[in-house]
């Protein structure tokens, strides 16, 4: 079985690598208003956390310490990140370090959307958290299979848009891009919030793009789609950077954990990514690394300070995973508790409606049959009687209609009484 290197192997790998990025680190440069990392420690003046001063977002996006997290595993969810800046740049690498998870074995959805765009800001829509009529391109990590669209299927597909395709025009167009197995089962035995992520990289020239895929994020890249983009040379200098997630009634996690961009297209930007990566899939084996002679004291307190690091990453996550259980499960005892009341409402309504009509009903029979019984007396009576007895019998009828309308009210203000 294939094992990692010891720790004498890897300083030996990663020396290259790292020779590597000096030299080149004076070819190319970070563009840090494109940029971020974990962690998030800026906080706003409410007490919420912030990504950067170059980045806003909203929706369902949520802001943790060591990712964030477009969408919850959650159905109709949106949520976005947007650059503030455009790019003014007529070349440009981007590195997106991602993770898509859930609990859904067989059935999940819908994806993650990177876009580089002339929206000047996050438009809502129904592609894939954003709008469809956009000027630029959009990298869409899918992992939905819509057989609806007669397009076809790819796991990363690139849409490019002139500003007049329609969301249907994306859909039904044939897909380009390519299949990556990126989607993490989060119950699986093998899903590692620490460890379990995948990357894409864009590289824009102009008029050509490239895309390359690293599904677990292990530093080995493989090529998705190249080709030319139908725009004027110097398209991407007034473009913005975003990034959307959208869940409909299947749902997953769809967490950012890194954007990284660089201004030129040779190998420092890909190499420092990927030097990053080595070094943290290698700390899988820097316990066994603590008693190695060529490890001193500084090196013990970097790998010290890294299972830190490790276990912060790992405790946040099952936290918010027992949070976000939590409070789903205490969103549905409401509405079951709202839609138990609400039926009891409905019952308790109904009832008195139907004892309502019943005694309506009873009291106008016995009321008629009262009136028929006195009309017929007084009827009998004025054959035999002279008319000096009618204004106290008809004040006796009215005392009695009284008495009995009283009662009848003071029953059914019992009856209700009881019944609530």
């Amino acid at each position: 079985m294939w094992r990692l290197p010891r720790f004498e192997s890897l300083l030996v790998l990663l020396l290259p690598v790292l020779l590597l990025v000096q030299v080149l680190h004076v070819q190319a440069e970070r563009v840090p208003y494109l940029t971020f990392a974990d962690k998030f420690e800026k906080v706003d003046s409410s007490g919420k956390r912030i990504i950067s001063d170059d980045f806003v977002y909203g929706g369902a996006t949520e802001v943790k310490r060591n990712f964030i997290r477009l969408t919850p595993d959650r159905q109709s969810k949106r949520g976005y990140v947007w650059s503030r800046q455009q790019v003014n740049k007529d070349q440009l690498e981007l590195v997106l370090s991602y993770r898509i998870h859930g609990q859904g074995r067989k059935w999940f959805g819908d994806g993650l959307a990177l876009w580089i765009t002339h929206e000047r800001q996050h438009q809502n829509g129904d592609n894939h958290g954003f709008v469809d009529k956009y000027y630029g391109v959009g990298i869409v990590l899918d992992t939905f299979k819509n057989v609806e669209h007669r397009g076809g299927h790819k796991d990363v597909t690139l849409q490019i848009n002139d500003g007049r395709k329609t969301l249907d025009d994306l859909n039904d167009e044939t897909k380009i891009g390519c299949d990556a197995a990126f989607r993490y089962h989060a119950a699986s035995a093998a899903f590692d919030p620490v460890y379990s992520a995948s990357r894409v990289q864009v590289r824009v020239d102009g008029t050509k793009i490239t895309i390359r895929v690293d599904p677990r994020s292990e530093g080995k890249w493989t090529a998705c789609y190249e080709g030319e983009l139908p725009f004027s040379p110097d398209w991407l200098r007034r473009a913005t950077i975003g990034l959307t997630a959208s869940t409909g009634s299947l749902a997953d996690n769809h967490d950012v954990l890194k954007l990284m961009a660089f201004d030129s297209l040779d190998d420092y930007g890909v190499s420092h990514a990927d030097s990053e990566v080595w070094t943290h899939n290698y700390s899988k084996e820097f316990d066994k690394l603590m008693d190695s002679a060529i490890c001193d004291q500084n090196c013990k307190i970097t790998i010290l300070q890294k299972f830190i690091d490790n276990f912060h990453i790992e405790s946040e996550h099952w936290f918010e995973q027992l949070k976000e259980s939590t409070q789903n499960t205490v969103a549905k005892l409401k509405e079951r508790e709202r839609l138990n009341s609400r039926r009891i409402q409905v019952l308790t309504d109904r009832m008195n409606e139907i004892l309502e009509k019943k005694i309506n009903t009873q009291f106008a029979d016995v009321k008629s049959s009262l009136e028929q019984k006195i009309a017929s007396s007084v009827e009998s009576e004025l054959t035999v009687s002279s008319s000096g007895w009618r204004l106290p019998f008809f004040l006796l009828v009215v005392a009695l209609a009284g008495a009995f309308g009283l009662a009848y009210q003071k029953y059914q203000k019992l009856v209700k009484s009881h019944l609530l």
